[in-house]
């Protein structure tokens, strides 16, 4: 295995954890994409760094947010790393300006998630959805919704 940001990152997060040195709260981990990787899937995951501190995998609580940045970022490794990891995985269309876009992209999302008061209980089950259609309750206007269709809802606000 290959020695990578994402394992830095995770070995930190899980350590900080297991030392008591963390809120006790969920940790995200945001990996962003506009590249063509010459590792494996599971270098981009928190596998290795797991296994290193002897910690179940897929660590509960840890989520992992992954974006592809443009059309013609290579998503097939960030989208299964997200996938393992009961994360998600987004692609990021650009219109010139990835950056611009993306930022744009997290204004939208910070917005839904404050909106739907998403707590660490929820959180859990909506981020490990796996695209397998979960409802999540929208108490706004007495409905439901899958999640990715609340997402695209607050990003066409």
């Amino acid at each position: 295995a290959v020695t990578t940001r994402i394992h830095q990152s995770c070995k930190v997060l899980l350590s900080a954890r297991l030392e008591a040195k963390s809120s006790g709260g969920p940790q995200y981990l945001i990996f962003v994409s506009d590249g063509i990787f010459q590792v494996k899937k599971e270098d981009l995951t928190c596998a290795a760094a797991a296994a290193e501190l002897r910690i179940p995998f897929p660590v509960p609580d840890l989520h992992f947010i992954s974006f592809s940045l443009g059309d013609d970022s290579e998503s097939r490794l960030v989208k299964a790393a997200a996938c393992e990891q009961g994360g998600m995985w987004w692609r990021i269309r650009s219109n010139g300006q990835p950056l611009a876009t993306f930022l744009e992209f997290v204004r939208d999302f910070t917005s839904f998630v404050i909106d739907m008061g998403v707590r660490s209980d929820t959180n859990m089950s909506l981020l490990s959805d796996n695209n397998n259609g979960n409802v999540v309750p929208d108490s706004r206007e007495n409905r439901s919704s899958t999640f990715s269709e609340e997402l695209e809802a607050a990003a066409l606000k």
